[in-house]
């Protein structure tokens, strides 16, 4: 058991510290609506990917995975959300979102942004493929489905606090529009992968 949540713990660790959208957002968020913000958009990415770690352990990712429209429709609608966070991020730097941090929408990014990832389901099957042994009870698989959403939640709420550190954040604002510019076109880039991924599959 002990090498099973070793071998888990490891693999969550990686993928949560794996350059992507998520990341982009959580950073974003953090950078421009201060500390408070981030830890809210850590917090509710954590919980997007927790549902999705139960949904593993209660088998009901294997049914969405078997619907390819939904599958896909998840994906279009996480391409939206990144268009929609990477065009604010072009019309407003972070010296102009002061007022973020006291607005409750960096939760509810960092929800949709884990839960419009169906690609989560699939990374969370493949680690339990790695760790699952037949005499593994179902309190184990709750348990390696509660380390996931503990790693992704604790991860990037570190993510969150570094970048809204006093010092990380004096140095930010010295770059504020660039750094602005950089991510908005980040965030878009990533939706034009999403999308052109998904004309491929198409």
């Amino acid at each position: 058991m002990i090498e099973a949540y070793a071998t888990a713990a490891t693999a969550l660790l990686l993928g949560a510290m794996s350059p992507g959208p998520s990341l982009a957002v959580v950073a974003r968020a953090s950078i421009a609506g201060g500390r408070s913000t981030g830890l809210r958009c850590a917090a509710g990415h954590g919980v997007g990917f927790g549902l999705y770690a139960l949904a593993v352990v209660f088998g009901f990712a294997s049914l969405m995975m078997q619907q390819p429209t939904l599958f896909a429709l998840l994906q279009w609608l996480g391409a939206a959300l990144l268009i929609y966070l990477g065009v604010r991020s072009l019309r407003a730097g972070p010296h102009a979102d002061t007022e973020t941090a006291r607005q409750p929408g960096g939760f509810v990014v960092g929800f949709l942004t884990a839960f419009l990832n169906p690609k989560i389901a699939l990374f969370f099957v493949a680690v339990f493929a790695a760790v699952l042994q037949p005499d593994m009870t179902f309190a184990t698989q709750i348990g390696i489905a509660a380390m996931g959403w503990a790693i992704d939640t604790g991860w990037y709420a570190i993510v969150a606090l570094a970048l809204s550190a006093p010092r990380a954040v004096a140095r930010l604002q010295r770059a504020g529009t660039a750094i602005d510019y950089a991510m908005g076109v980040l965030l878009l880039a990533l939706a034009g992968v999403t999308i052109w991924r998904l004309l491929a599959a198409g």
